[in-house]
C-alpha cells in the first residue's frame, strides 16, 4: 500500500510539470495532496527560506494557503536539521513553537524533512502534520519522507530553472533591462488594467541623440557602453512601479502607471537635464537624448496607437533640434493653433508648437510660448 502511495505521489510531481506554467497552485495543490495521502496527514506545508523572507505553501483540506514572513521558527530554524518524527505534542502552541505549524489546526503529531536542492541555496523543509485519527508516524516512515522531500526538491528546482528561463527570454541580453517582449506583455497588462478600471498612465520613448555619428568617431562597443550606462540610468531615476524596458536597438520606452502626460513631461525633463550634465562618450563630449510623450487615453487606446503617437513626439523632437522632450496635447488646445500640436520643453523653456511637413515647419512662425506653470503631478 505504501508503495502505491509513493508511486502515486510521484506520479502527481511528473503530471504537474505538464500543467500550466502560469498556473503553480493547481501544480502544488496536487503534489502535495498525492503526499498528504502517502503520509495519512492532517496537512503539508513545504517552506522556503529566500534572503529576508520566508515562505511557507500549505495544504488544508483542498485548499492552498501561502504566508510570508521575515524569519524561521522551530525546527526548521535549527543550524542542522535531519528527519524528525514526534507524535505526541502537549498543545498547539506547542506545535507551532516546535514545527511552525499551520495556526487554527490542532494536531497531535508532526514529522520533519530537510529538502534537498540542486539549484538554489534557499533552505527548504517539508512538514506534515497529523491529527488524533491519524496513523501515528513511526521511525519507517523516514524512508517515505525522505523520497517525498526528494520529489518537493525537484519540483522546487524546476520552478526555478523556468523562472530563470522566463527571465533570460525576457531580458535584454547587452542593458540587462526588460526587452521588448516583457514590454508587450507588461503594456498590454497596463492597458487592460487602466480601460478596467478607469485609470491614466502615460508611455515614454528615448533616444539617444546623433549615436550613429558616436558609433563612427568611437565604435560600436563604445555605443553598446553608452546604451549600457543610459539604462542604468533610466532605472535609477524611476519609481518602483514604473517599467523601463528596451524598445528597439538604440530606443527605451518608459511605463509610467497613474501618470498623467504632464507628469511624463516632469519626468521626462528631469531625465534629460541629468543626461545632459552627467552623461558623457569616450572622448569626453556632452550627450543627449529626445523624448517621445504619450498618454493613455487621449493620445492612444491600444498598443500600436499609444507607441505611434510616442513615437511620432520622439521624431518631432528629433525634427526641432534634438535633446527635446516632446508630448502630443489633449485635443483641447487653443483654437489659435491649428493641425497636430505638441509641447516642447527645451534648455529655453516650454512652448506649444504645431507640427506638419518640413515644408510648414521652415514656413511657421518662431514657436508660441504658453507662460503656463509646470503643474507636479508626479513625484519628483
Amino acid at each position: 500500500m505504501e508503495l502505491d502511495r509513493l508511486q502515486a505521489f510521484w506520479r502527481a510531481l511528473v503530471e504537474g510539470q505538464e500543467l500550466d506554467p502560469e498556473d503553480p497552485d493547481t501544480r502544488w495543490t496536487s503534489a502535495l495532496s498525492a503526499l498528504r495521502d502517502l503520509m495519512h496527514a492532517a496537512y503539508v506545508t513545504v517552506g522556503v527560506a529566500a534572503p529576508g523572507q520566508v515562505t511557507r505553501t500549505t495544504l488544508v483540506g483542498h485548499v492552498l494557503h501561502r504566508r510570508h514572513s521575515e524569519r524561521l521558527v522551530g525546527v526548521a530554524a535549527r543550524p542542522a536539521s535531519d528527519v524528525l518524527i514526534e507524535n505526541r505534542l502537549s498543545s498547539r502552541t506547542a506545535f507551532r513553537t516546535r514545527a511552525d505549524g499551520y495556526p487554527g489546526i490542532r494536531v497531535a503529531g508532526f514529522a520533519f524533512a530537510p529538502v534537498p536542492r540542486r539549484r538554489s541555496e534557499n533552505r527548504s523543509w517539508l512538514v506534515v502534520g497529523r491529527r488524533d485519527r491519524d496513523p501515528v508516524m513511526r521511525a519507517s516512515h523516514r524512508a517515505l519522507l525522505t523520497q517525498a522531500a526528494r520529489g518537493i526538491g525537484i519540483l522546487l528546482d524546476n520552478e526555478a530553472l523556468v523562472s530563470e528561463y522566463e527571465h533570460l527570454a525576457m531580458t535584454d541580453a547587452l542593458t540587462l533591462i526588460p526587452n521588448y517582449r516583457f514590454l508587450r506583455l507588461t503594456l498590454a497588462r497596463e492597458l487592460a488594467r487602466a480601460n478596467r478600471h478607469g485609470e491614466i498612465f502615460t508611455v515614454v520613448m528615448v533616444d539617444v541623440d546623433n549615436l550613429k555619428k558616436y558609433n563612427a568617431q568611437h565604435g560600436h562597443l563604445a555605443g553598446s557602453e553608452l546604451l549600457q550606462q543610459l539604462a542604468q540610468l533610466l532605472q535609477s531615476e524611476i519609481r518602483a512601479t514604473d517599467v523601463v524596458a528596451k524598445y528597439g536597438g538604440d530606443e527605451f520606452l518608459l511605463i509610467l502607471p497613474r501618470t498623467d502626460s504632464e507628469g511624463g513631461l516632469i519626468l521626462s525633463e528631469r531625465i534629460r537635464r541629468r543626461i545632459a550634465h552627467s552623461l558623457r562618450g569616450r572622448g569626453g563630449e556632452r550627450l543627449s537624448c529626445s523624448f517621445g510623450v504619450a498618454g493613455f487615453p487621449q493620445d492612444g487606446r491600444n498598443f500600436e496607437s499609444l507607441i505611434s503617437a510616442a513615437d511620432h513626439a520622439l521624431f518631432t523632437a528629433k525634427e526641432e533640434g534634438r535633446n527635446l522632450v516632446v508630448a502630443s496635447l489633449p485635443s483641447t488646445t487653443p483654437s489659435g493653433l491649428s493641425g497636430r500640436t505638441v509641447e516642447v520643453i527645451s534648455p529655453r523653456g516650454r512652448s506649444l508648437r504645431r507640427t506638419g511637413t518640413s515644408a510648414e515647419r521652415k514656413g511657421k512662425a518662431g514657436p508660441q510660448t504658453t507662460g503656463k506653470k509646470k503643474r507636479r503631478s508626479r513625484a519628483a
